[in-house]
C-alpha cells in the first residue's frame, strides 16, 4: 500500500513519465511538468529519491534508478489500456465514425480535426503542434453541445 500511496499523489507519476528517456535538471523537469510549482516538485523528488526510484548525478540531474526503470516497465500495460480506453474502436479495428467526428475551427490552422466519444472523452488531431492554447480552444469546441464543426 505504501507504493499505491506514493503513486496516487498528485504529479508523481508526471514526474516519473517524463524522466522516462532522459536525465533532466530541476527546471528542465519543471518545465516538462506544465510549470509545477517549484515546492511540489521539490518534494515529490524528495519522496522519489526517498523511496529509490529516483536518483541525483553529480551535475545535478535527476534520472530514473533500476528500480524507478522496473515500475514504468510494470505500468506499461497501464500505458496500453489507457491508449486503447481514449480512442474507441469498432470491431474493424478503426476508430468509429459519426456525428462526434469532425473539422473544428481554431484561428491559425487549418485542418484541426477531433472526436468526442459518448463519455465525453476528446480526442484532437492537427497537420501541426498545436500550442497549448489551440489545444483548449479545440477542446472547449468539441465539449459544445453540439460541437461546433465548420
Amino acid at each position: 500500500m505504501a507504493a499505491l500511496d506514493l503513486l496516487g499523489r498528485r504529479w508523481t507519476l508526471r514526474v516519473l513519465w517524463e524522466l522516462r528517456h532522459e536525465m533532466l535538471s530541476f527546471r528542465e523537469l519543471r518545465s516538462r511538468c506544465d510549470s509545477m510549482s517549484p515546492s511540489v516538485l521539490n518534494t515529490r523528488l524528495s519522496e522519489l529519491r526517498e523511496a529509490g526510484l529516483v536518483a541525483t548525478n553529480t551535475s545535478g540531474g535527476y534520472r530514473l534508478t533500476d528500480p524507478g526503470r522496473g515500475l514504468l516497465s510494470a505500468l506499461a500495460p497501464l500505458d496500453d489500456w489507457a491508449k486503447a480506453w481514449s480512442r474507441p474502436a469498432s470491431p474493424l479495428g478503426t476508430r468509429r465514425l459519426g456525428v462526434n467526428d469532425g473539422r473544428i475551427k481554431v484561428r491559425g490552422y487549418d485542418n484541426v480535426s477531433g472526436y468526442r466519444d459518448n463519455c465525453g472523452r476528446c480526442s484532437i488531431s492537427s497537420g501541426k503542434e498545436l500550442t497549448p492554447i489551440a489545444s483548449r480552444v479545440a477542446v472547449r469546441r468539441l465539449r459544445q453541445d453540439p460541437p461546433e464543426w465548420i
